[in-house]
Protein backbone atom coordinates (compact mmCIF):
# COMPACT_ATOMS: atom_id res chain seq x y z
CA UNK A 1 0.00 0.00 0.00
CA UNK A 2 2.70 2.62 0.77
CA UNK A 3 4.74 1.55 -1.98
CA UNK A 4 2.08 2.35 -4.48
CA UNK A 5 1.58 5.69 -2.64
CA UNK A 6 4.94 6.70 -3.03
CA UNK A 7 4.59 5.58 -6.97
CA UNK A 8 1.31 7.99 -7.08
CA UNK A 9 3.08 10.67 -5.31
CA UNK A 10 6.15 10.49 -7.58
CA UNK A 11 4.11 10.42 -10.58
CA UNK A 12 1.99 13.28 -9.81
CA UNK A 13 5.09 15.19 -8.51
CA UNK A 14 6.52 14.37 -12.24
CA UNK A 15 3.78 15.60 -14.13
CA UNK A 16 3.65 18.99 -11.61
CA UNK A 17 7.13 20.29 -12.41
CA UNK A 18 6.92 19.27 -16.20
CA UNK A 19 3.94 21.28 -16.34
CA UNK A 20 5.38 24.16 -14.71
CA UNK A 21 8.69 23.88 -16.80
CA UNK A 22 6.80 24.46 -19.83
CA UNK A 23 4.87 27.12 -18.46
CA UNK A 24 8.20 28.81 -17.82
CA UNK A 25 9.48 27.82 -21.11
CA UNK A 26 10.77 31.03 -23.06
CA UNK A 27 9.72 29.78 -26.63
CA UNK A 28 11.67 32.83 -28.05
CA UNK A 29 14.90 32.31 -26.14
CA UNK A 30 14.29 28.90 -26.71
CA UNK A 31 14.07 28.87 -30.62
CA UNK A 32 17.15 31.36 -30.96
CA UNK A 33 18.76 28.23 -28.96
CA UNK A 34 17.66 25.42 -30.75
CA UNK A 35 18.45 27.41 -34.50
CA UNK A 36 22.23 27.23 -32.95
CA UNK A 37 21.95 23.77 -31.82
CA UNK A 38 20.12 22.52 -35.22
CA UNK A 39 23.03 24.57 -37.13
CA UNK A 40 25.68 22.93 -34.99
CA UNK A 41 24.04 19.36 -35.34
CA UNK A 42 24.45 19.90 -38.80
CA UNK A 43 28.01 20.31 -38.72
CA UNK A 44 28.44 21.20 -42.59
CA UNK A 45 27.43 25.21 -41.91
CA UNK A 46 28.32 24.50 -38.17
CA UNK A 47 29.46 27.81 -35.84
CA UNK A 48 30.44 26.21 -32.76
CA UNK A 49 31.63 22.59 -34.08
CA UNK A 50 33.89 20.96 -36.41
CA UNK A 51 34.24 17.85 -37.72
CA UNK A 52 36.36 15.53 -35.41
CA UNK A 53 39.67 14.81 -36.64
CA UNK A 54 41.22 12.44 -33.86
CA UNK A 55 40.69 10.72 -31.11
CA UNK A 56 40.33 13.98 -28.39
CA UNK A 57 38.01 15.67 -30.58
CA UNK A 58 35.70 12.40 -31.22
CA UNK A 59 35.17 11.85 -27.44
CA UNK A 60 34.45 15.71 -27.49
CA UNK A 61 31.85 15.25 -30.45
CA UNK A 62 30.05 12.02 -29.14
CA UNK A 63 29.90 14.22 -25.57
CA UNK A 64 28.30 16.86 -27.17
CA UNK A 65 25.69 15.40 -29.31
CA UNK A 66 23.37 14.13 -26.92
CA UNK A 67 23.35 17.65 -25.15
CA UNK A 68 22.81 19.50 -28.65
CA UNK A 69 19.98 16.77 -29.56
CA UNK A 70 18.19 17.69 -25.64
CA UNK A 71 18.47 21.54 -26.56
CA UNK A 72 16.22 20.93 -30.00
CA UNK A 73 13.97 19.10 -28.70
CA UNK A 74 13.37 20.45 -25.65
CA UNK A 75 12.19 23.42 -27.49
CA UNK A 76 10.34 20.77 -29.57
CA UNK A 77 8.28 19.58 -27.02
CA UNK A 78 7.45 23.17 -25.81
CA UNK A 79 6.57 25.20 -28.74
CA UNK A 80 5.89 23.38 -31.97
CA UNK A 81 3.25 20.85 -32.97
CA UNK A 82 2.08 19.36 -35.45
CA UNK A 83 3.93 18.55 -38.83
CA UNK A 84 6.53 20.98 -38.25
CA UNK A 85 7.36 19.46 -34.79
CA UNK A 86 6.72 15.75 -36.69
CA UNK A 87 9.65 17.46 -38.98
CA UNK A 88 11.71 18.76 -36.89
CA UNK A 89 11.86 15.75 -34.70
CA UNK A 90 12.54 13.33 -37.77
CA UNK A 91 15.31 15.55 -38.55
CA UNK A 92 16.68 15.33 -34.79
CA UNK A 93 16.19 11.40 -34.82
CA UNK A 94 18.42 11.05 -37.92
CA UNK A 95 21.57 13.28 -36.89
CA UNK A 96 21.31 11.38 -33.10
CA UNK A 97 21.24 8.17 -34.83
CA UNK A 98 24.34 9.09 -37.08
CA UNK A 99 26.02 10.48 -33.88
CA UNK A 100 25.13 7.37 -31.99
CA UNK A 101 26.65 5.34 -34.78
CA UNK A 102 29.82 6.76 -35.45
CA UNK A 103 30.26 7.03 -31.79
CA UNK A 104 29.64 3.40 -31.12
CA UNK A 105 31.28 1.72 -33.95
CA UNK A 106 35.05 1.45 -34.59
CA UNK A 107 34.75 1.04 -38.38
CA UNK A 108 32.03 4.41 -38.34
CA UNK A 109 34.75 6.16 -36.60
CA UNK A 110 37.74 5.41 -38.62
CA UNK A 111 35.67 6.45 -41.49
CA UNK A 112 33.82 9.63 -39.81
CA UNK A 113 37.49 10.47 -38.46
CA UNK A 114 38.92 10.33 -42.24
CA UNK A 115 36.24 13.01 -43.14
CA UNK A 116 36.96 15.46 -40.61
CA UNK A 117 39.90 17.56 -42.70
CA UNK A 118 37.93 17.74 -45.71
CA UNK A 119 34.59 18.99 -43.81
CA UNK A 120 36.63 21.83 -42.18
CA UNK A 121 38.55 23.03 -44.82
CA UNK A 122 35.03 23.81 -46.75
CA UNK A 123 33.11 25.16 -43.58
CA UNK A 124 33.65 28.62 -44.91
CA UNK A 125 31.66 27.94 -48.35
CA UNK A 126 29.51 25.52 -46.65
CA UNK A 127 27.80 28.41 -44.32
CA UNK A 128 27.09 30.21 -47.47
CA UNK A 129 25.49 26.89 -48.87
CA UNK A 130 23.10 27.30 -45.79
CA UNK A 131 22.76 30.87 -45.35
CA UNK A 132 21.97 31.17 -49.51
CA UNK A 133 19.30 27.86 -48.58
CA UNK A 134 17.94 30.01 -45.73
CA UNK A 135 17.69 32.74 -47.55
CA UNK A 136 15.67 31.29 -50.67
CA UNK A 137 13.56 28.92 -48.82
CA UNK A 138 12.70 31.66 -46.78
CA UNK A 139 10.95 33.96 -49.75
CA UNK A 140 8.99 30.66 -50.94
CA UNK A 141 6.87 31.72 -48.03
CA UNK A 142 5.65 34.83 -49.97
CA UNK A 143 4.19 32.42 -53.26
CA UNK A 144 0.48 32.42 -53.19
CA UNK A 145 0.28 29.10 -54.37
CA UNK A 146 0.49 26.82 -51.31
CA UNK A 147 0.85 23.72 -53.21
CA UNK A 148 4.21 25.00 -54.51
CA UNK A 149 5.37 25.86 -51.04
CA UNK A 150 6.82 22.34 -50.08
CA UNK A 151 8.00 20.85 -53.39
CA UNK A 152 9.92 23.83 -53.77
CA UNK A 153 11.32 23.71 -50.53
CA UNK A 154 12.50 19.97 -51.17
CA UNK A 155 13.79 21.24 -54.10
CA UNK A 156 15.68 23.86 -52.23
CA UNK A 157 17.26 20.70 -50.11
CA UNK A 158 18.66 19.31 -53.51
CA UNK A 159 19.83 22.05 -54.42
CA UNK A 160 22.34 22.77 -51.15
CA UNK A 161 23.29 19.66 -51.89
CA UNK A 162 24.45 20.02 -54.58
CA UNK A 163 26.18 23.53 -53.12
CA UNK A 164 28.14 21.54 -50.42
CA UNK A 165 29.63 19.10 -53.28
CA UNK A 166 30.46 22.20 -55.30
CA UNK A 167 32.14 23.19 -51.89
CA UNK A 168 34.23 20.17 -51.37
CA UNK A 169 35.47 19.11 -55.06
CA UNK A 170 36.64 23.07 -54.86
CA UNK A 171 39.17 21.83 -51.66
CA UNK A 172 41.27 19.02 -53.83
CA UNK A 173 44.09 18.81 -51.23
CA UNK A 174 41.83 17.06 -48.08
CA UNK A 175 38.94 16.27 -50.10
CA UNK A 176 39.33 12.85 -52.36
CA UNK A 177 36.44 11.72 -54.10
CA UNK A 178 35.70 9.04 -51.34
CA UNK A 179 35.62 11.64 -48.80
CA UNK A 180 33.23 13.59 -50.87
CA UNK A 181 31.11 10.38 -51.28
CA UNK A 182 30.93 9.87 -47.39
CA UNK A 183 30.22 13.27 -47.20
CA UNK A 184 27.04 13.03 -49.50
CA UNK A 185 25.70 10.25 -47.50
CA UNK A 186 26.08 11.79 -44.10
CA UNK A 187 23.99 15.09 -45.77
CA UNK A 188 21.14 12.21 -47.17
CA UNK A 189 21.15 11.04 -43.68
CA UNK A 190 20.65 14.50 -41.82
CA UNK A 191 18.36 15.94 -44.05
CA UNK A 192 17.11 14.00 -47.80
CA UNK A 193 16.03 10.80 -45.61
CA UNK A 194 13.82 13.16 -42.97
CA UNK A 195 12.16 15.06 -45.71
CA UNK A 196 11.73 11.90 -47.62
CA UNK A 197 8.23 11.60 -46.18
CA UNK A 198 7.25 15.31 -47.68
CA UNK A 199 9.35 15.10 -51.18
CA UNK A 200 8.52 12.20 -53.00
CA UNK A 201 10.08 12.36 -56.42
CA UNK A 202 10.84 16.16 -56.02
CA UNK A 203 14.91 15.51 -55.82
CA UNK A 204 17.26 16.55 -57.67
CA UNK A 205 17.29 13.08 -59.33
CA UNK A 206 14.21 13.96 -61.40
CA UNK A 207 13.34 16.17 -63.61
CA UNK A 208 10.22 17.62 -61.61
CA UNK A 209 12.45 20.25 -60.16
CA UNK A 210 12.99 21.69 -63.48
CA UNK A 211 9.62 22.70 -63.74
CA UNK A 212 8.74 24.70 -60.92
CA UNK A 213 12.08 26.43 -59.76
CA UNK A 214 11.28 28.92 -61.73
CA UNK A 215 8.41 30.18 -59.12
CA UNK A 216 10.85 30.60 -56.61
CA UNK A 217 10.74 34.63 -56.03
CA UNK A 218 14.13 36.47 -57.29
CA UNK A 219 15.33 38.57 -54.53
CA UNK A 220 18.74 40.01 -53.77
CA UNK A 221 20.66 37.88 -50.82
CA UNK A 222 20.26 40.27 -47.39
CA UNK A 223 23.75 38.53 -45.77
CA UNK A 224 22.42 41.10 -42.67
CA UNK A 225 18.95 39.54 -42.29
CA UNK A 226 18.84 36.94 -39.40
CA UNK A 227 17.04 33.89 -40.22
CA UNK A 228 15.96 30.85 -38.31
CA UNK A 229 15.10 27.32 -39.55
CA UNK A 230 12.26 26.89 -37.75
CA UNK A 231 10.27 29.97 -38.18
CA UNK A 232 10.96 29.12 -41.80
CA UNK A 233 9.76 25.32 -41.59
CA UNK A 234 6.95 26.64 -39.86
CA UNK A 235 5.69 29.36 -42.29
CA UNK A 236 5.86 26.75 -45.47
CA UNK A 237 4.68 23.39 -43.15
CA UNK A 238 1.71 25.82 -42.12
CA UNK A 239 0.66 24.94 -45.75
CA UNK A 240 0.74 21.49 -45.45
CA UNK A 241 -3.10 19.89 -44.76
CA UNK A 242 -2.83 18.09 -41.22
Amino acid sequence: MLTNYIILLNCVLYLSVNKAVSQKYDCKRGRDISDIATKDMFLFAAENRKFPINAQEMKQFCKESPELDIKVKTFNDNCLKGITKQISNLYVYSVNKFASGVCKSKRRTIEFLSIGQCGNAANKSNKKCWDNWLFTTDSIGDIKDDKLKIPLSCCLVARMRSCLEQSFEKKPKQCKKQHIEVLDNMFNTFLVDSMAMLCGDYTEDGDKCDKIVNKIPNRPFDPKKKLSPIIIMTKILSSFPE
